[in-house]
């Protein structure tokens, strides 16, 4: 017995409701976060898309393991276009190496069907997350610390992240 059209209509609005609900509860996020959370947003969709891909990737599921890691890329790719060279050379370098290997281990991953190569850039990113959480509670916590459209200060280098097993062929040397 099929159901009635109007219960098949009444659950896709409910559906097509639902979904616009969480996407202007998304862009609300976005408009509202502060450049440090904004960083965090976009390394969890990395993170995501990879995890995602991973799972494709174990399914045998090549379309959409390829958009999935095209979209990580993606993200990484505007995290590296958005370092401030002028304002933490050092910093910003060390982070753009970072970010061209976890682009070139999500590549190696895609291409090999090789969810370890995509575990080698997961790890990297879930590094810098963590800092970049830091950072975004610390700028809660200390709100004047803080402007609202700049950067968080550059840190130490000794702050920076430590390098990942499995990089030690990449200088981190500025």
């Amino acid at each position: 017995m099929s159901e009635p059209l109007e219960y098949v209509e009444e659950e896709r609005t409910d559906t097509m409701n639902e979904q616009r609900a969480l996407e202007q509860y998304q862009n609300t996020q976005v408009e509202t976060s502060s450049p440090a959370r904004l960083v965090v947003l976009l390394y969890e969709g990395a993170l995501r898309f990879i995890d995602e891909a991973w799972q494709a990737i174990e399914r045998k599921d090549h379309p959409v393991k390829a958009q999935r890691i095209n979209r990580a890329i993606h993200i990484v790719q505007e995290l590296a276009n958005a370092l401030d060279h002028e304002a933490a050379p050092e910093l910003s370098s060390r982070l753009a190496e970072l970010y061209e290997y976890v682009g070139y281990e999500l590549l190696q991953g895609s291409a090999f069907n090789d969810p370890s190569r995509l575990d080698n850039g997961r790890r990297v990113l879930v590094q810098l997350l963590d800092s970049w959480r830091r950072i975004a509670d610390a700028e809660v916590e200390t709100p004047a610390t803080f402007s609202g459209d700049a950067a968080p200060p550059a840190t130490d280098t000794a702050d920076a992240p430590a390098p990942v097993p499995g990089a030690s062929s990449m200088s981190l040397s500025a």
